[in-house]
């Protein structure tokens, strides 16, 4: 997720950032204001006022560039969500940078700060700012770009503290990204599959069916629906021993893990309640490359599962997390591996609760949840290739990771 602060200089947006970091889970503050001012510094002047014709370092094309690709990096290396403070009145420059974050997190949301001259120039001084520097003088210029509908959803302060502004954000965030996932992740989804050695049985579970089958051999052909609110349910369930058995993660603080599982043992008896509870560690825990790395030393899966999955380690490791604490409060769970994407590989897991069946549950990535309706996360872009009873167990099945996503349709 990526959250965009803009506003005039001085209306709020780094102090509402602040906030914003600490009660947004896994997030951090990026501010492209800094890659300018390391652009001022090494760019000569003679290339910024003669060649780029730059009035500031929003002009020069390398900012732009630089915003995205670092935005791209930050998240990739660290896994984390971005609050962005900037002030971007351009509009072109706007919609460059909008859009080009947009293609590396699909939840980009933008809110633009708004209040009164006044207002803004009582804030700069108490700020410690003096009239006739830049940030006075752009105070108009600010305020009357900002009224165009196309710098929405906009929020204005004048008469808001900090507290409300924060308030505002995480309720509208709420609400964008619910109606965000039911319009683009809930619905229905179609895909064009081919892929060798696949189990038909198993594709056909879960929140995905098979529609049709165009060819067998050597390949598989096949359309596959997915829809997370229409679960897949196997009837007859012999066996759910192996399911319940306690799995070991190394390297994870046992005693704390030992505090969660007696607390919603003995505090929680709803098990939905205690799903969430559990979900609500394991997305906001900060992995080690350690662990991942133990995971990946078994003799059997160095050439495999490693090689597929080297990127989504943290993955691997909060759902063995997840798997463990459930199975210690005796409900039966499975380790589930898929694709969220063609290039994408991803786990997650399946927990089964009595008269209901096995239910998908998204054990990282800090999709909404309905408990009410027994929804824990799984998205129509979530492709079920292979379960097992964890992740060794799946490594072992050797299976042959040949799974191309063709098409959507």
């Amino acid at each position: 997720m990526i959250v965009i602060i803009n506003g005039a200089f001085g209306v709020g947006k780094t102090s509402v950032a602040k906030r914003l970091v600490k009660n947004i889970p896994n997030s951090m503050m990026y501010n492209p204001e800094e890659i300018g001012f390391m652009l001022r510094n090494i760019i000569p002047d003679e290339i910024i006022n003669y060649e780029e014709k730059a009035e500031s370092f929003q002009d020069l094309d390398l900012w732009k560039k630089l915003v995205i690709n670092i935005a791209k990096e930050l998240i990739n290396k660290y896994k984390k969500n971005l609050i962005i403070p900037i002030t971007l009145r351009n509009h072109k420059y706007f919609n460059h940078i909008y859009h080009g974050l947009s293609l590396i997190d699909s939840e980009v949301y933008h809110f633009c700060l708004t209040a009164s001259i006044e207002t803004i120039h009582k804030r700069l001084l108490k700020r410690g700012d003096k009239p006739g520097t830049r940030c006075f003088n752009e105070t108009l210029n600010c305020v009357e770009a900002f009224k165009h509908i196309e710098f929405k959803e906009h929020i204005d302060t004048e008469n808001l503290n900090l507290d409300n502004v924060e308030d505002i954000i995480l309720e509208k965030i709420k609400k964008l990204r619910n109606s965000l996932i039911r319009s683009e992740y809930l619905s229905k989804r179609e895909y064009s599959i081919k892929a060798k050695n696949v189990d038909l049985k198993l594709l056909n579970s879960s929140h995905q069916s098979v529609t049709h089958i165009y060819k067998k051999k050597p390949y598989y052909e096949i359309n596959l629906q997915t829809h997370p609110l229409i679960i897949q349910q196997e009837l007859d369930i012999y066996d759910l021993s192996k399911y319940i058995v306690n799995l070991r993660i190394k390297d994870i603080d046992s005693e704390k893990l030992n505090r969660l599982v007696n607390s919603l043992s003995f505090f929680e008896k709803e098990k939905y309640k205690m799903i969430e509870k559990v979900l609500n560690y394991t997305r906001t825990m900060n992995f080690s490359k350690k662990v991942a790395e133990e995971m990946f030393n078994s003799k059997d899966n160095k050439n495999d599962i490693k090689s597929v999955l080297k990127d989504e380690d943290n993955c691997i490791q909060s759902t063995n997390i997840f798997i463990a604490i459930v199975r210690r409060l005796n409900i039966p769970a499975k380790f589930i591996l898929g694709k969220i994407s063609n290039d994408c590989y991803h786990t997650w897991a399946e927990i089964f609760i009595e008269k209901v069946g096995w239910i998908p549950v998204e054990t990282q990535i800090c999709i909404p949840i309905d408990v009410n309706k027994g929804y824990f996360g799984i998205t129509n872009k979530h492709i079920k290739i292979c379960e097992g009873v964890n992740f060794e167990d799946i490594s072992k099945k050797h299976f042959k990771f040949d799974f191309e996503i063709k098409g959507i349709k």
